[in-house]
């Protein structure tokens, strides 16, 4: 996830704590990290671990916070293609390279 959108994300959980005048926010991010000399190996690992966790940008079938195109049309196509009934298996088309490293470390 961009660090964009982290932001983002922060921002409005932040600003709502202040409204209703709870403490700070504290907040922690679940990061997928795979570890092999070749990133593109590393990264088609993780493959639905990504369009698993990424969906959840889409969930509701709108992609919602800062995005480029690419990425929006992506998550779109994660939310039409993913299946409960087979949570964590993927089409290995869905996704890039470029798209996965917005969602983890890979290499």
């Amino acid at each position: 996830m961009s660090a964009a959108r982290i932001d983002w994300a922060l921002e409005i959980a932040r600003k709502v704590r202040r409204e209703e005048r709870l403490d700070e926010l504290r907040a922690s991010a679940y990061i997928n990290m795979i570890v092999n000399e070749d990133s593109e190996k590393a990264w088609r690992m993780a493959a639905g671990a990504i369009t698993s966790q990424s969906r959840f940008s889409a969930m509701h079938g709108k992609v919602i916070g800062p995005t480029s195109k690419e990425t929006a049309d992506t998550l779109t196509r994660i939310h039409s293609a993913y299946d409960m009934k087979q949570h964590g298996q993927h089409d290995p088309g869905l996704i890039t390279s470029e798209f996965a490293h917005e969602f983890g470390i890979y290499g």
